[in-house]
């Protein structure tokens, strides 16, 4: 089996992403993460929650709350205002990108 199709314990995806299994719990109590599958009773999760937990950590270093990062995960309108945030923050780009398409820009 591929690694993107094998499903991981919490204790492997929290000891890869480098975090605890109960901060894994509490971004699903949060509405974070959504509720993995479970087989026997054990959260099996699939490789694309590491993307998730990347936005989120990404995100919070950058100073959003857990909640903006909800509606962040939540809304595609609210994925384009935190992008634009983001640019703005980063390169003073940020108005610029929901208006139309994203060009590669020189520094």
């Amino acid at each position: 089996m591929t690694e993107d199709l094998r499903e991981l314990s919490i204790g492997e995806v929290a000891a890869r992403a480098g975090m605890t299994p109960s901060r894994i719990r509490y971004y699903e109590q949060r509405g974070l993460l959504p509720m993995p599958e479970r087989t026997a009773g054990q959260r099996r999760y699939t490789a694309d929650v590491f993307r998730r937990l990347s936005i989120i950590d990404a995100a919070q270093r950058v100073g959003f709350t857990l909640d903006e990062i909800q509606d962040l995960l939540g809304s595609r309108y609210a994925a384009c205002s935190m992008i634009g945030h983001l640019l703005d923050f980063n390169l003073g780009l940020g108005a610029t990108v929901c208006a139309g398409p994203i060009r590669r820009v020189s520094r």
